[in-house]
């Protein structure tokens, strides 16, 4: 069990079960049987509703465990464990319990041993009732919701090999808000893969961003922001990700190792014109910057100019090579670009004679 939960890379619990559905499977062919019966109760209902609900599950997660699923058919989720073994002992029937049900090892079984009869005690003594009810509801808008977004997705989205896109029409139909379930169920059908919370916030920030805005995800998958659409296909090209950085460290970047440090204005005049090193007024920043990609609507006043530039147009006009636009670097400070790193700071960031704070850009 283990070495399978390590090659699924999921946890011993989640193999558990997988095994367990498979062997459950194998057993129904072997004997022509056409529906798996498991002894799931209400008890064991309200375990995955809580569990899913801290792990910040989806809404058919938290719908909990459904009463028909396929072949498996669980006749006995409306009874409650006190329920179920008052049966038995009425009727004298024995039974087995697990022995690792008592080890608090595992979430579950915390949950179960732990936290649920403290909820009880305290808040709800009818807690497994109350959540069997919650089920009913969730699940019927889960169901709801799973109808949207199929009619969303076969009248507003267009696949073309691993390429997906979204057309922004639907919005008048069904709303922004069915952007993420759209996107999820592309990621899923399409690219055979999870997409995560913070990807799908960051998906649909792009309604807000102008044509051609881009976004980079993990594994390869690049997002753009159409004309009237969002596209989301493979790409071999990458991002360096947004970091941190403070006054004191240093980052490596695909330009080289960047380093922020306090200095003062003589040293930044006898280092004036060294190649990679730049030297700025801080007051009034903070001392941590971000450090990212440059974006379209990006711009800046590039130090000796007095109006503000597009970083893409600064990029075009230093003749920076097509293939490595996309890859250039911003040092921001409250949202403000400081430098377009290695390129030219901002003018608004110059040393002057009232300077009294000055830090040392340095990238080798």
């Amino acid at each position: 069990m283990k070495g399978f939960a390590k090659s699924e890379k999921i946890s011993i619990e989640e193999s558990a079960r997988e095994l367990r559905y498979k062997a459950l499977k194998e057993a129904a062919e072997k004997l022509g049987a056409n529906k798996i019966a498991t002894g799931h109760n209400a008890n064991d209902n309200t375990e995955t509703i809580l569990l899913n609900i801290i792990k910040g599950k989806s809404l058919s997660a938290i719908a909990g465990i459904p009463p028909k699923r396929g072949d498996i058919i669980r006749p006995i989720l409306t009874l409650t464990r006190s329920e179920i073994l008052e049966y038995l002992k009425e009727r004298k029937l024995n039974y087995r319990t697990d022995s690792t049900n008592f080890e608090n090892d595992f979430q579950r079984n915390f949950l179960r041993n732990k936290v649920i009869p403290l909820i009880k005690e305290k808040i709800n003594p009818g807690l497994e009732n109350t959540l069997l009810k919650t089920s009913f509801v969730l699940g019927t808008q889960s169901k709801l919701l799973e109808k949207i977004t199929n009619n969303a997705f076969d009248n507003f989205v267009n696949i073309k090999n691993d390429s997906i896109e979204i057309n922004l029409d639907f919005i008048e139909s069904f709303g922004k808000e069915t952007l993420p379930e759209l996107v999820k169920k592309a990621f899923v059908e399409v690219l055979k893969k999870e997409v995560k919370f913070n990807e799908l916030k960051s998906i649909g920030d792009l309604l807000d961003k102008q044509t051609g805005a881009r976004l980079f995800l993990s594994e390869g998958v690049l997002v753009t922001r159409g004309r009237n659409k969002i596209i989301i296909e493979k790409t071999t090209d990458v991002e360096t990700p947004a970091v941190n950085i403070k006054v004191g460290e240093k980052v490596n970047t695909w330009l080289g190792g960047l380093e922020i440090s306090d200095s003062d204005a003589a040293t930044a005049k006898k280092m004036l014109g060294k190649k990679n090193i730049e030297f700025i007024d801080a007051q009034g920043l903070d001392n941590e910057f971000l450090l990212r990609q440059w974006e379209q609507g990006d711009s800046f006043v590039p130090l000796g100019m007095q109006g503000e530039k597009k970083i893409s147009d600064y990029l075009t006009d230093v003749k920076v090579p097509a293939h490595l636009k996309s890859k250039y670097l911003v040092l921001t400070n409250k949202g403000e670009i400081v430098w377009l790193v290695g390129l030219r700071i901002n003018d608004k960031f110059k040393l002057t004679n009232k300077t009294r704070k000055v830090l040392k850009l340095c990238l080798n």
